[in-house]
């Protein structure tokens, strides 16, 4: 008998579920059959249950369902459901569809199926969603992540699950105020799928608005990360993620997401408090040149700005700039008060 298996959508992701629509037609000369059967690839299941590995799972096809006519001389009868895929393509991808008949066994008087027909397609594989992400990747780093993705408009995508690797963090953004991003930490409940409640280190974002560009739609999002320190293992950081419609049943993924290449001799620095300590430093030097002549306020000055260079990370530099500069003016200033100390004892000698 003739088969075919057609996937809804161009793209379909790992180990999430996709909408197919299998067609069956009889063979010429075919004996009639009152029950289809369809074989699933490994690692494929019917929506809700568990896939397995070492067995092909089987979709009972209700002919009464069926949309068209099974007939040689016709196109062939429609069934459309829901099957999760696969992490990854399998090597073998074909669907089987098996035709069987009951009839009564004229020895026993028992019921019996008999085949009377089977067929074969060819399935499809299993590609990730794309997806970017964008972080200063160096030991020791916390700070905002960029991260896109594009996923089929007709998926309909409400959560996206971001998930770091090992010894990585993912993070809320805090005092986000100005955004629309909802996020919180994903906690999975019990009645979800195993490859969800075993999540960790994984945020949930609620997907709103995106661009729309021809078939699918493009999300952007920032958010908070944290990165080892220098021992991290480069095998180990795959990022993944996960979109789940209304009802938290995952549409789109993406397992491997590679970050970008760990540096592990780079350091950084945040630039709002260095431009903070740059701004600060300026108006120092201002107040230095302006109370040159009373070296108290010059050197309360200096202890300022000490410890504002202290707590924004730029100990170093700042630090000789500081003395540098206190230095140029607390020596002038504390000699010409010497000057005009010892001057005016000398006029007030009789």
């Amino acid at each position: 008998m003739h088969f075919n298996v057609q996937s809804e959508v161009s793209r379909n992701p790992p180990q999430s579920t996709v909408r197919v629509t299998v067609t069956a037609r009889s063979g010429i000369n075919q004996k009639p059959f009152s029950n289809l059967q369809a074989f699933l690839p490994l690692g494929f299941a019917p929506l809700g249950i568990e896939a397995s590995n070492s067995t092909r799972m089987i979709i009972g096809l209700d002919m009464e369902e069926g949309v068209g006519g099974l007939s040689a001389d016709e196109a062939g009868m429609s069934f459309r459901f829901r099957v999760t895929t696969p992490p990854e393509t399998n090597v073998d991808r074909r669907w089987i569809v098996v035709a069987k008949d009951r009839s009564i066994d004229p020895d026993t008087g028992l019921e019996k199926e008999v085949y009377t027909g089977w067929g074969v397609a060819t399935g499809f594989g299993v590609a990730p969603a794309p997806v970017k992400l964008n972080f200063a990747s160096i030991p020791e780093f916390q700070g905002w992540m960029a991260i896109s993705f594009y996923i089929p408009t007709i998926a309909g995508g409400r959560y996206a699950l971001i998930t770091a690797p090992l010894d990585f963090g993912v993070k809320c953004p805090e005092n986000y105020a100005r955004s629309a991003l909802i996020c919180e930490t994903f906690f999975a409940d019990s009645t979800m799928p195993s490859y969800l409640t075993s999540l960790k280190r994984t945020v949930n974002v609620t997907l709103v608005g995106g661009a729309a560009e021809g078939d699918n739609t493009l999300f952007a999002l920032m958010l908070g990360v944290v990165t080892p320190g220098a021992g991290v293992i480069p095998g180990r950081l795959s990022w993944q993620v996960r979109v789940l419609d209304s009802v938290f049943v995952v549409v789109d993924s993406a397992l491997g997401v590679a970050p970008p290449k760990f540096e592990l001799h780079v350091d950084a620095s945040n630039p709002t408090l260095l431009g903070f300590a740059h701004l600060f430093l300026s108006l120092s030097c201002f107040f230095l040149f302006l109370f040159q002549d009373y070296p108290i306020v010059v050197g309360f000055i200096f202890v300022c700005c000490c410890l504002f260079t202290f707590l924004s990370y730029c100990c170093c530099c700042c630090c000789c700039c500081c003395c540098f500069v206190s230095l140029l003016f607390i020596l002038p200033a504390a000699a010409a008060t010497t000057t005009t100390t010892a001057t005016t004892a000398a006029t007030a000698t009789p």
